[in-house]
């Protein structure tokens, strides 16, 4: 039986026009590594998700870490929960915002098209949220609304946001876009974002080269700071 199987297989291949490979859209999430003095690996969980092919929008506090991880950070995808590819990165340019918790990270162009998220144009109070992170027990995600929002610099939400949700979207169901990026909670129904027109303003800034100046870190990463943080 299994020979037909086989056989027939190779008949409708052959006859068949070739396919395209199907492409991998995963979302990500990324677990940070990083050595301490005697040189073991430590892990520590974050979140964060692509905004083009090469730039990943995350916490500054989940960037920090991987500035400070040693030069190199595990970049993990996820398809339905389930492990797609982990890809170590050595070589880096991470962009930390002024002031708010909110980070991009830059990387080598990958070989295949991860999945990106674009940004709302804008939302309204009270809109239900999906939040995607990578808690302790794997790839997860919380539903909640936005209950208290000034976008121009944060979101109160109302939603249990656990440790490792740091850096992940937070996306509107009605729009299907991202409206936020997660900093943190406190567990009890509360989480905090950052808030949409804060990150509009944070990437439109990255694309003018005279609004930061970078410095080396440890190994290929080079951090990049505003000048107007520079200045205080």
């Amino acid at each position: 039986m299994k020979q037909i199987v086989i056989a027939l297989l190779i008949i409708t291949a052959s006859c068949a026009p070739p396919r395209q490979a199907k492409k991998i859209t995963p979302t990500v999430q990324m677990v940070t590594l990083g050595r301490s003095s005697e040189g073991a690996v430590w892990p520590v969980w974050g979140s964060g998700f692509h905004v083009s092919k090469s730039e990943i929008l995350t916490a500054a506090h989940v960037a920090e870490q991987i500035a400070r991880s040693g030069g190199f950070f595990a970049h993990t995808y996820y398809v339905s929960g389930k492990i797609a590819r982990t890809e170590i990165i050595e070589e880096a340019e991470i962009y930390f915002h002024d002031y708010a918790d909110l980070a991009l990270i830059r990387i080598p162009e990958p070989n295949f098209e991860p999945k990106t998220h674009t940004l709302c144009q804008n939302f309204e109070p009270g809109e239900r949220i999906v939040i995607e992170g990578y808690p302790a027990r794997g790839p997860d995600t919380i539903s909640g609304k936005v209950w208290l929002s000034r976008p121009d610099e944060f979101s109160m939400i109302s939603a249990k946001v656990e440790h490792g949700f740091s850096g992940g979207p937070v996306v509107s169901r009605r729009q299907n876009c991202v409206v936020g990026v997660i900093s943190g909670g406190d567990q009890e129904e509360i989480g905090i974002a950052v808030g949409l027109y804060t990150i509009k303003a944070f990437l439109e800034e990255i694309k003018d080269p005279t609004a930061f100046i970078g410095i080396r870190s440890s190994g290929g990463m080079i951090v990049y700071f505003q000048m107007s943080f520079l200045a205080r």
